[in-house]
């Protein structure tokens, strides 16, 4: 049978791990905002599905991508509310790479939520000079998904199965 370790064995075995910092973790530049995507990655970014995972890191990308071309820059302080949204204009006249068809205004406004959740952490932890560059982005209107509809043989076949319900007496606790 194995013997258990004393419990001032077990004291001294714990206190040879780190106590946690009461300093934030700091991306290794703290001026690139590349370096600063890649830190809320690895700490948000780990808890979510593969899936969600895989797009939040395209719509980082992407944004990442057009920051670098619009600033020529990856300086984090020339974050500002009106590229962000330029950006949002930006994706409105791309393609998918996939179906090589215009993004979706529900793509579009899940790229811009994972910016702007982004910027909200962001700036909980580094000043910027525009403040929050996302927070004033509205996102765009979804329109209402097209109707198909039921056939006339499906109507047909609910609303019998409502009357037959109706009709149905033969339980008295019953009740349609």
């Amino acid at each position: 049978m194995p013997t258990l370790p004393s419990s001032q064995n077990l004291l001294n075995s714990i206190k040879q791990y780190p106590t946690p910092s009461t300093t934030p973790i700091q991306p290794t530049n703290p001026q690139s905002l590349s370096g600063w995507m890649q830190l809320y990655y690895l700490l948000k970014g780990k808890a979510l599905s593969p899936e969600t995972q895989k797009a939040k890191r395209n719509d980082l990308t992407k944004f990442l991508l057009f920051y670098r071309q619009y600033t020529k820059s990856d300086d984090i302080h020339r974050w500002i509310a009106p590229i962000t949204k330029a950006f949002q204009d930006h994706l409105l006249l791309q393609s998918s790479t996939t179906t090589q068809k215009p993004y979706k205004t529900t793509t579009i406004n899940r790229t811009m939520k994972t910016v702007k959740h982004f910027a909200k952490w962001l700036t909980t932890r580094q000043t910027l000079c525009d403040g929050d560059p996302a927070k004033a982005i509205s996102y765009l209107i979804e329109d209402e998904p097209d109707w198909n509809g039921l056939t006339n043989q499906e109507i047909d076949a609910l609303e019998k199965a409502c009357q037959d319900r109706l009709n149905d007496t033969k339980n008295a606790r019953q009740k349609p």
